[in-house]
C-alpha cells in the first residue's frame, strides 16, 4: 500500500482533543503515517503526529492517541514557548537543573534545551544571570551564538525541529547566581 499520497497524511478534520466520538485522541496511533495532519475546529490549529514521540500529554498541546504510539503536537495558531528558571552552572559553562520549566513545543534535556516542533519557527530568545556575562548558543550543526551581554542578553533567531539551545556563562566565570532562559515561538 502507498501511503506517500496526501490522503495519507491530510486527515479529515476532528471536532475537539478529547473525548467520545469526534475527537483528536481517538485516531489509532498505529494507523498513522509518521507526520500526518489533522485540524481540530474547538482549537482553530492544527495538529501533526509524530510516531516516535513520547512527549508527556498535556491535553492541549500535546494529545496521545487512546491506542498506540505517539503523539498529536500542535502546529498551527501556537506560540510556543520555554521558561526556565533556577538554574545551577553545570561543570562546564552551560546552566542546567532548572527548579522551574513551562514548556511547549520544547523538551528539556541534561545537557540543552530541545526545540521538538516539526517546523522551523522564528523565536525570541533572552537569558539572564545577574552579574556574569551570559550569551545564548544554538548547539544544532555548526554551534552559532546567539546573543550575549553582562547580566541579560537577547536575540532572535529560527529554530529547526531538534534544534538545542543552552544558556552558556562565557569567559570561564564561576557564579552561584541563578540562570534563566526564555524562548518564544514568533
Amino acid at each position: 500500500m502507498d501511503k506517500s499520497n496526501a490522503g495519507q497524511r491530510i486527515l479529515n478534520s476532528k471536532r475537539s482533543l478529547r473525548g467520545e466520538g469526534d475527537a483528536l485522541e481517538n485516531y489509532i496511533g498505529h494507523a498513522l503515517q509518521d507526520g500526518c495532519q489533522c485540524f481540530v475546529h474547538e482549537e482553530e490549529a492544527n495538529y501533526r503526529f509524530l510516531a516516535s514521540s513520547q512527549l508527556k500529554p498535556d491535553g492541549q498541546y500535546i494529545v496521545a492517541p487512546h491506542t498506540g504510539p505517539g503523539r498529536w503536537i500542535r502546529e498551527g495558531g501556537l506560540t510556543g514557548f520555554a521558561l526556565l528558571e533556577g538554574g545551577k552552572l553545570g561543570e562546564g559553562a552551560s546552566f542546567v537543573g532548572y527548579t522551574y520549566q513551562k514548556l511547549v513545543q520544547f523538551e528539556m534535556t541534561p545537557d540543552a534545551l530541545v526545540y521538538v516542533g516539526a517546523v522551523p519557527r522564528v523565536a525570541q530568545l533572552s537569558g539572564a544571570c545577574h552579574g556574569v556575562a551570559v550569551c545564548i548558543a544554538l548547539l544544532q550543526g555548526n554551534t552559532r551564538l546567539i546573543a550575549s551581554g553582562l547580566g541579560s542578553t537577547s536575540g532572535a533567531a529560527v529554530l529547526h525541529p531538534g534544534e538545542r539551545i543552552q544558556l552558556l556563562c562565557e569567559g570561564g566565570a564561576r557564579t552561584d547566581a541563578p540562570g534563566s532562559l526564555q524562548v518564544i515561538l514568533a
